[in-house]
Parts: C-alpha cells; structure tokens; sequence
C-alpha cells in the first residue's frame, strides 16, 4: 500500500519539475533566444544538465530519502523534455532539407508528398 507522504513527493515533484521547465522558457524568453534554434536556447543545455544531473546527485551525494526521491523525480520530469527538445530539432533538419531541394510538380500544384522523403 501507498503511503500519503509517497503520493505527496511523488506529485510535488513532478509539479516543482514542471515549474523549472516553465521558468526556463521564461529565461529563454528573457534572454531574447524563444524564436532561436534550440541548441543556442540556454533552456536547452539547463534541461539535459538536469536531465543527467538531479538522478546522479540523488544517487551518488548519499542524500537521504525523500530528498533524493525529489532529485529523482524532478529530474525524470526534466528528461520528458528531452523528447520535445528532439522533436524541436528533427522538424527543423527536415525543415532546411526541404528548402535545399528544388520543389516537385507535385508541391507546385499543392499535393501532398510522401512523408519522410525530401525533395
């Protein structure tokens, strides 16, 4: 059975590591780097270090429980961000692709190509 003080840490963690993730934006947002591409945006390096960081701290510095559950925990929320973070820059690489190409017959006239192949 689950204690009420395990839910508590759980969810509490996961609600401060989604606060980090909003406040970075805002550092992003800040720092004038929203629109930049996302390996120039500070959020971007801050996630992975936390992403890697929170879990090996909580491991590795003997910080007794919860405290390192919190680590834990709001690390693993950072690392959810690592696929939006991948996600971001797999549609810009296809997005540069495109424009390197010359457009088909079939993107002048407004029809769909195949997915995953770049013209």
């Amino acid at each position: 059975m689950v204690a009420w003080s395990d839910v508590l840490i759980s969810y509490g963690s996961l609600h401060v590591g989604k606060g980090v993730a909003r406040l970075l934006r805002e550092v992003d947002r800040a720092a004038g780097r929203l629109a930049s591409p996302v390996a120039e945006r500070p959020s971007t390096w801050i996630i992975v270090a936390g992403s890697v960081g929170f879990p090996l701290a909580s491991v590795f510095l003997n910080i007794r429980r919860p405290y390192s559950d919190i680590l834990m925990l709001i690390g693993g929320f950072l690392s959810t961000s690592l696929w939006d973070i991948a996600e971001e820059m797999m549609a810009t690489v296809q997005v540069a692709g495109a424009r390197m190409g010359q457009p088909t017959q079939q993107a002048a006239q407004g029809q769909q190509q195949p997915s995953g192949v770049i013209y």
